[in-house]
């Protein structure tokens, strides 16, 4: 076996050479320097020396010339393997002392050896550079060359041995600034932090640790820490070392993160924690825990639970509907009584959006307040909505949202509290109700005076025309006296029906004059403010000096004639022993101002905040607090404002101000109709109604025209004489017994060629179940009928111009 000499000052290159030579089959024999490789020399004979050149007490250099000019060495193959001289001038030097090959670090291992191999085979040429080989005797200048390599090369030594050290400087002072930094992590952090050696003990802890737990490191550092800090559990038991999981973690080499523990200060209380226990780099030479006194989240979480069961309680037994809403509308969570409201389970609810279960007609004023939540228009708002129950039943709701924002302020879901008021507005619609009729009695009280003047002009003049006439003026006089008191009748009729209606719409407004309402107003309550109250001594005055002529209103003069009404009703209780009500009208370019003022008794500053809301009233327990409230909605209906002004003692006046809407007056002005000639042609009518007496008047009237005229008393009657007979007009009354006027309109409309159809009727509801049935007719004619406007429209459908 090959015995090899390696020579190397560095532990690790002399251990990669051991290696490689060794699995190759080689005897290696190491040494650390020229000395020591010189005295193994004398000592055994070796195949090769392979060398390192720089390396303390003899270079490599100065171990090769010594070698090669010893007859017992000079033989040794001599390979130079370095990682500092690596110039070219190193390598002929080498060469020159008369060494067999000249390698450089770093080298894979196979090269290496094939250079060993062929050496020592003889099949290598050491002469690669072209320089014979010579002997120190041969050439003494070798020594010379020896010197400049040496010194050279200590001089490169010196600079990387300054470099070194500078680096090392730089390394020691960053070592210094992270163990700085290390140390004001550890003294700063909001952890405990421990290390312990294998067996447990605590080498480090830091200023936090020492402060939770009251012990000073060098209290500690002889006993493992879990005698310290965890010996035994609250309740008194030991706590077992083989155990815990502080000891255990050097044997299991195991990382415990967020683990749950109860730890024991040095005054013996305990505090729960939380832990992050680890070996140190994964092996068994110590741990580090780190954990964190969680009392107070501890407590805080003990709290939050209790306030959450606590809201849960609420949430689950409200007495009102509770829900939580996304912003996409679907519902997150809704208490028992939100589900007994609607009539869904908790489990259906959360399968649908607020808009399925929403009547459809309340969606969008309800989408624009949550949209002004979300913008941040609004913190909450007030709604009364209606909602569709499983069942299908309508019902209403009182619902306060509030947009509630995650702690980065982005909008998270919205909450609402929900109220079934279903019966409240059932019981409102009844005391509105009760209002308007109330308002109707003064109204009907009003022109009670009207009708029995009518009655008594129609009556005496029948009873004159049945006594007898002189001449045919006389009867033609008496004639047209009932006629014009007839239609007198009519009119006020209408308008006590009209007064009457509930369903307020945009299609009754009309331009009007508003002094005309207010004169209306004042003559509808004249009987309390002349009659009845004169009857008892008490005057009123009424003063419309300062209502002047202004332009036209659009407006619903039945709504703002109840205003009035209203409002003088309230000043006359608030001048029970008389006193004076006066009016004041006025305009600019696009609103009319109307004041009321009294003298009664004023208003308190506490009443004035209260006097429109829905229910107020002073006057229990005769009102019902809605008058004054109807009178705000209606104004507002028309886009205006009302305000009080009033001090106690000296009356009150209200403010009113409502648009004019002038630009509207070119849409609502009726064009004059072309005029149109009298009918020459005789007409088949067919004059269709329950009372015979009507029936003769229409067949005398219209006889005299020349028109063929038929007569039924009953729907039945006339649907089989339309189908049998071919007319021109059928005038049919509406509300009959047994086949009705809309059957006969509907019989009328399938007939193959239908005639022209006229309603007469006394009721205004029936021409909005006409509109409803979408049943077709030519012309609608109100009872008390006047027979000249039966005429007009006939001759619009039937005469020919000229």
């Amino acid at each position: 076996m090959k015995r090899i000499l390696i020579v190397d000052d560095r532990e690790d290159n002399l251990y990669f050479l051991e290696i490689i030579l060794t699995k190759s089959g080689y005897f290696v024999v190491s040494a650390r320097n020229g000395v020591e490789a010189l005295e193994m020399l004398k000592k055994e004979t070796f195949s090769m020396i392979i060398s390192d050149i720089l390396m303390p007490q003899m270079d490599g250099f100065k171990l090769c010339m010594i070698c090669k000019n010893d007859l017992n060495f000079k033989k040794i193959p001599f390979i130079f393997f370095t990682a500092s001289y690596v110039d070219k001038m190193d390598e002929e030097f080498a060469l020159r002392l008369g060494a067999e090959k000249f390698l450089r670090m770093p080298m894979e291992p196979d090269t290496l050896l094939k250079n060993v191999k062929d050496i020592l085979t003889g099949s290598v040429d050491n002469g690669e550079i072209g320089i014979s080989k010579q002997t120190v005797e041969d050439n003494p200048d070798i020594y010379m060359l020896y010197s400049e390599r040496l010194i050279k090369k200590l001089e490169i030594s010196v600079i990387e041995l300054e470099r070194e050290i500078n680096s090392r400087k730089l390394a020691e002072e960053a070592l210094r600034q992270q163990l700085q930094l290390n140390k004001t992590i550890t003294d700063n952090a909001a952890s405990c932090l421990f290390m312990m050696d294998k067996e447990g003990r605590p080498t480090f802890m830091n200023q936090v640790a020492e402060t939770v737990t009251g012990y000073t490191l060098d209290e500690v550092r002889d006993m493992p820490l879990h005698y310290a800090i965890h010996h035994h559990h609250p309740d008194g038991r030991p706590y077992p070392m083989c155990d815990c999981p502080i000891g255990n973690v050097h044997g299991k080499l195991v990382e415990m993160n967020n683990y749950e523990d109860i730890f024991i200060r040095k005054d013996g209380t305990f505090f729960p924690a939380i832990c992050f226990i680890a070996p140190l780099e994964g092996k068994c030479i110590g741990s580090v825990l780190e954990f964190r006194d969680v009392t107070e989240q501890k407590k805080a979480e003990e709290k939050m639970y209790e306030s959450e069961l606590q809201y849960r309680s609420i949430f689950e037994q409200a007495a009102v509907g509770i829900i939580h809403v996304a912003l996409n509308g679907k519902f997150i969570r809704a208490n028992e009584r939100f589900c007994q409201i609607t009539g869904y389970t908790e489990s259906e609810i959360l399968e649908l959006t607020f808009y399925d279960i929403t009547h459809p007609n309340d969606i969008n004023k309800q989408e624009q307040l949550r949209n002004e939540l979300l913008d941040g228009n609004a913190s909450s708002y007030k709604i009364e909505k209606r909602y569709v129950r499983k069942d299908g039943v309508t019902i209403w709701a009182s619902l306060t949202v509030a947009l509630v924002r995650n702690p980065e302020g982005n909008p998270g879901y919205f909450a609402s509290v929900v109220e079934d008021i279903t019966s409240r507005k059932k019981m409102e619609g009844a005391l509105i109700q009760s209002e308007k009729f109330k308002s109707l009695g003064i109204v009907a009280s009003g022109i009670s005076h009207e009708i029995n003047n009518i009655l008594a002009i129609i009556m005496g003049r029948t009873q004159i025309l049945d006594i007898g006439f002189e001449d045919y003026s006389e009867l033609k006089d008496g004639l047209r006296s009932i006629i014009k008191a007839s239609e007198d009748g009519a009119q006020i009729v209408n308008k006590i029906l009209t007064f009457a209606k509930t369903d307020a719409k945009s299609t009754d407004c009309v331009f009007i004059d508003m002094r005309l309402l207010i004169e209306r107003a004042i003559d509808f309550t004249k009987p309390r403010w002349k009659n009845m109250a004169q009857s008892k001594g008490i005057n009123y005055d009424i003063d419309t000096a300062g209502a002047e002529e202004i332009s036209e209103v659009f407006c619903n003069p039945t709504e703002l004639t109840e205003v009035f009404i209203n409002i003088i009703n309230n000043a006359m209780n608030a001048m029970p022993d008389g006193g004076c009500i006066k009016f004041s009208l006025k305009s600019d370019e696009s609103t009319v101002f109307v004041s009321i003022s009294d003298t009664g008794t004023g208003i308190s500053e506490e009443v004035k905040k209260k006097i429109f809301d829905p229910f107020f009233t002073t006057r229990l327990p005769q009102g019902t607090g809605l008058g004054m409230s109807l009178v705000y909605s209606i104004i507002k209906r028309h886009n205006g404002e009302i305000e009080v002004e009033s001090e106690i003692g000296k009356g009150a006046t209200f403010h009113i101000s409502i648009p004019i809407y002038k630009e509207m007056v070119q849409n609502v002005v009726s064009p004059d109709k072309p005029s149109r000639d009298k009918i020459t042609r005789k007409l088949r009518i067919l004059v269709v109604d329950d009372e015979k007496d009507i029936c003769k008047i229409l067949e005398r009237f219209l006889a005299t025209d020349g028109h063929i005229v038929k007569t039924v008393d009953n729907g039945a009657e006339a649907i089989d004489l339309a189908g049998k007979e071919q007319f021109d007009l059928v005038l049919s009354d509406l509300v009959m017994p047994g086949k009705t006027g809309y059957d006969v309109v509907t019989a009328l409309n399938k007939l193959e060629k239908r005639p022209k159809i006229g309603i007469l009727t006394g009721w205004n509801r029936d021409l909005i179940s006409l509109e409803k049935k979408n049943l077709k007719v030519d012309f609608i004619v109100k009872k008390p009928l006047r027979l000249s406007e039966i005429t007009e429209h006939i001759n619009d459908l039937f005469a020919i111009n000229d």
